[in-house]
């Protein structure tokens, strides 16, 4: 009977006193468990929103300007900087590399610095191109492409954006025979570039096969190209391109093609709005 009465305390006492505290101690990790959780949600929904805000949209242009008249095109037409000017803030650009601006530069430097496109890079021969930015153009060089009948040129500036650092370049190919020539010209000078890449341009080809050949394989995607007919191929083309190589900081958000053909140039200008990050 003595050993059946301390049974029954023991068991009374694991009941009582034991099990309601192995309970408390497992709520209380279990609060702590769901804290953590909550905690961590809320650090990544916080990363996922601070990304997000870090992301800077940006508005890239390509413009041939035809030597400040309708050329090729045969239309009529005599622009003035005023034109461009309007051209530029209408479209909301914020960088912009051109091509055969002309023989009078001022007609590219007044149209910029009205555009609030203030940092303005131009090499005088042989057709004047430029890049004009509402970025700051560090590290300027001008390189030329292979002698082929006529000079040709590349232009590159670094701008910076939410600290990442993009090679931003311009050209104006050749044609026929030296076309091919200058695609692998720039192909090998890119491809030693460490930044995420913008590249903008004339590339006086119709067709995509040179872009494919030589660079497709730099990881290059084209962002925006000329889609209007009303050119002189009467077909969609390749000849004036926006293309980036992201290298993981460039993704693209939209493209345009503005007709300017026949009113301010013999091209029509291309427009890619690009997220950088």
């Amino acid at each position: 009977m003595k050993k059946l009465l301390i049974a029954i305390i023991l068991i009374l006492t694991v009941c009582l006193v034991v099990l309601p505290i192995i309970y408390i101690e497992n709520y209380e990790d279990s609060k702590l468990g769901k804290k953590e959780e909550i905690k961590e949600s809320t650090n990544e929904s916080t990363n996922e929103n601070t990304n997000e805000n870090t992301n800077e949209i940006i508005r890239v242009a390509s413009l041939n300007m035809g030597y400040l008249n309708c050329g090729a095109s045969s239309v009529e037409c005599n622009p003035t900087w005023e034109d461009f000017r309007e051209l530029f803030i209408n479209n909301d650009i914020d960088i912009i590399g051109t091509q055969e601006g002309g023989l009078f530069p001022s007609y590219m430097t007044n149209a910029s610095n009205e555009a609030n496109l203030k940092n303005i890079f131009t090499e005088t021969v042989p057709s004047r191109n430029s890049i004009s930015s509402k970025y700051e153009l560090k590290n300027r060089k001008v390189t030329k492409l292979t002698s082929c009948k006529e000079g040709r040129a590349i232009l590159k500036a670094v701008i910076e954006i939410n600290g990442v650092k993009v090679s931003f370049y311009n050209t104006h190919l050749g044609l026929s025979e030296c076309n091919e020539k200058h695609f692998k010209d720039i192909a090998n000078i890119i491809k030693k570039d460490r930044n995420p890449v913008i590249l903008t341009g004339d590339f006086n080809r119709t067709t995509i096969d040179r872009y494919e050949k030589y660079l497709k394989p730099l990881g290059a995607v084209i962002a925006s190209h000329d889609t209007l007919t009303n050119n002189l191929w009467n077909k969609e083309n390749y000849c004036d391109m926006v293309v980036i190589i992201p290298k993981g900081h460039i993704s693209i958000l939209d493209s345009s093609t503005i007709e300017t053909f026949g009113t301010l140039t013999d091209h029509n200008m291309v427009i890619a709005e690009l997220s950088i990050y």
